[in-house]
């Protein structure tokens, strides 16, 4: 795992058995620089969980039987360290089968109005518990659960959490309230033991999209399911809203699929958007290409007919993927068509931008942590670049494709 918490700061987490490491880096827009390492802290396969500011590491060895002999030799309970210095500073009780820190927000302090993280366990049992990091104790208990739940997503605002079980129950938990909500037909039938693969609030708090072996928006007002996606070959495993929410993206194995939001109904589909399982999906915004802007009358006739003239005089709107197979892809809604390509080697398991959407993050099974520079917020930009280091000048047919100034005749 690895994240911005910052446009200069970078904190990573590696999840290969025996030589665990946490990390810390710093990047100054042209170099990776290593600030701090925490090594192998519990032992044998323990995981690692960088809280999101970066202010807390939990580890712990999870809960199954390949690991129970591991986990009874350097013990069950998950340690909270310094982020900054790596010493324990808390213990949860163990045993531990999965652990999400949530972000900000999660929790606010009675006392003086700040907003805070939390840590949430859960164990075999299904008993689930809600921590705060900073007092190391337990605030809330989430029952319901009769396994352990394996997706867990926060709307921070009303402070509703939405956990869901390895059975493909889907709970929705008042946090102000201290009293669970349960949606109604949430659980999976017995021929689709499937847990959920991704849980995403709307912006409001009314919507919830859940991904699994089938992809249902509900609503959380009232418990309903709005639309369902059933006839799915594969399990959805991402889901996105779009900024406006119109849009909802899905991931299915190596395909990638746009949905209308408000009735679920395929707008888009690109079946070979890679060609290993996609691990991840975002709505980004992007400039327009000068080119999308050419300032001819048939141009904006046609975009007035087909309803993209707002939209190209606008922000354009860009999905990211990345996916096992070593690339992350810029996917360009309104042309259908990819627009920039990121390849590292290795499978992909971490594609993030920065803050400041100037750089992006790559990291995966082969250890190596890359940053790649962007240019959807400003293709001109690229163009410049790519044009200075032309050798040879370019053809007024390409000036005119790429909607650069063409030269003047001189008397």
């Amino acid at each position: 795992a690895a994240t911005w918490l910052d446009p200069q700061h970078i904190i990573v987490s590696d999840g290969v058995p025996i030589d665990n490491l946490a990390e810390r880096f710093t990047f100054d827009g042209a170099t990776i620089s290593r600030t701090q390492t925490i090594t192998n802290v519990e032992g044998l396969y323990p995981q690692m969980r960088w809280s999101p500011d970066g202010r807390f590491l939990l580890t712990y060895v999870p809960e199954n039987e390949f690991l129970s002999k591991i986990a009874l030799r350097y013990g069950r309970d998950g340690i909270i360290r310094d982020g900054h210095t790596g010493a324990a500073v808390g213990r949860i009780r163990g045993p531990i089968v999965q652990a999400f820190w949530l972000p900000a927000g999660t929790l606010v302090n009675r006392a003086t109005a700040a907003s805070e993280s939390a840590l949430l366990i859960s164990r075999k049992s299904g008993e689930t518990l809600l921590f705060d990091p900073i007092t190391r104790q337990r605030v809330a208990t989430i029952t319901g659960h009769a396994e352990a739940i394996n997706v867990a997503s926060v709307y921070t605002p009303t402070q509703q959490l939405a956990t869901a079980d390895r059975s493909g129950v889907l709970q929705i938990w008042d946090l102000q309230q201290g009293r669970p909500q349960v949606l109604q037909g949430l659980a999976l039938t017995l021929s689709e033991q499937l847990p959920l693969q991704e849980l995403v609030w709307n912006r409001d708090g009314t919507r919830l999209l859940a991904a699994g072996s089938k992809v249902t928006l509900w609503n959380t007002q009232n418990g309903q399911a709005i639309w369902t996606i059933a006839d799915l070959r594969y399990d959805a495993t991402h889901v996105a809203f779009s900024p406006t929410e119109a849009y909802v993206a899905v991931t299915v194995n190596q395909a990638l699929f746009v949905l209308g939001a408000d009735n679920g109904q395929p707008l888009w589909q690109q079946l070979d958007a890679h060609t290993d399982p996609i691990v991840g999906v975002r709505w980004l915004t992007g400039a327009p290409w000068p080119n999308q802007l050419a300032d001819d009358w048939f141009s904006r006739f046609l975009a007035r007919l087909n309803g993209t003239y707002r939209t190209l005089q606008q922000d354009r709107l860009l999905l990211l993927t990345w996916s096992g197979d070593g690339t992350a892809r810029l996917w360009d809604w309104q042309t259908k068509s990819e627009v920039a390509r990121f390849a590292d080697v290795g499978s992909l398991t971490v594609a993030h931008f920065d803050p400041t959407e100037t750089y992006l993050l790559t990291a995966g099974q082969q250890k190596t942590l890359r940053i790649w520079q962007s240019w959807h917020k400003d293709p001109t930009a690229l163009l410049a670049a790519a044009q200075s280091r032309l050798t040879r000048e370019l053809t007024n047919e390409q000036l005119r494709r790429f909607a650069l100034p063409t030269p003047t005749a001189t008397p």
